[in-house]
């Protein structure tokens, strides 16, 4: 049995999820946007099933979103990561934000949002490896997409009221969801180039991001 524990600190509130395929061992998500990863770490394992075989001996990989996303948040989220990876032995795997984000929306075709902070949003379309441009606000990126346009991602209540009020429709994805698919997507990788090649994350600070 391999195992991938995948954490997300992007969205509303950080979450973790350790997974044997496609199946979820344990999860857990946090209160809000401040809860501590480490409660995440202690609720994880507290929640894994007896019948379980210990998670450290079976544990293949660690994996965290490398954004885009709140600076401060994903820079939290893969220390937290590399850190554990390193204490435990194993690499650590840097996944896109948007693929995760992706991945926990499912069927959803139309565009995704991230969360980058003071009310603005990066905004996938389908097929995109990049954001379709800068993080803006709710008014602008409905001006872009249309009024009407079904949005899908994980925001915070604030966000989520901004998206409906500038026009879009919003299909809100639980944090717990992206902790989900992330653990997929790593899950995924092929394991002879785990620890030699890292993805860098694609978010680059700018003045005034938080």
């Amino acid at each position: 049995m391999t195992m991938v524990l995948a954490m997300d600190t992007t969205g509303s509130a950080p979450a973790m999820a350790l997974l044997h395929g496609d199946e979820v061992l344990a999860a857990w998500q946090g209160d809000s946007a401040q809860t501590p990863l480490v409660n995440g770490l202690r609720a994880v394992h507290a929640g894994i099933r007896p019948s379980v075989p210990a998670w450290r001996e079976h544990l293949r990989t660690v994996a965290a979103a490398m954004g885009p996303g709140r600076y401060a948040r994903l820079r939290a989220g893969v220390a937290f990561a590399k850190g554990l990876a390193t204490g435990l032995g194993v690499p650590f795997v840097g996944v896109r934000s948007a693929a995760a984000v992706a991945g926990a929306a499912g069927g959803h075709a139309g565009p995704i949002v991230i969360p980058a902070g003071r009310g603005r949003l990066y905004c996938w379309t389908s097929g995109r490896a990049a954001p379709v441009g800068p993080a803006i606000g709710p008014p602008e990126l409905a001006v872009q997409l249309g009024s009407g346009v079904t949005v899908a991602g994980d925001v915070d209540d604030d966000t989520a009221e901004g998206i409906v009020a500038a026009g879009l429709r919003l299909r809100r994805i639980r944090p717990v969801e992206v902790a989900h698919a992330l653990g997929r997507v790593a899950g995924e990788r092929d394991p002879s180039t785990i620890g030699v090649t890292v993805a860098r994350p694609i978010y680059v600070p700018t003045a005034g991001h938080g």
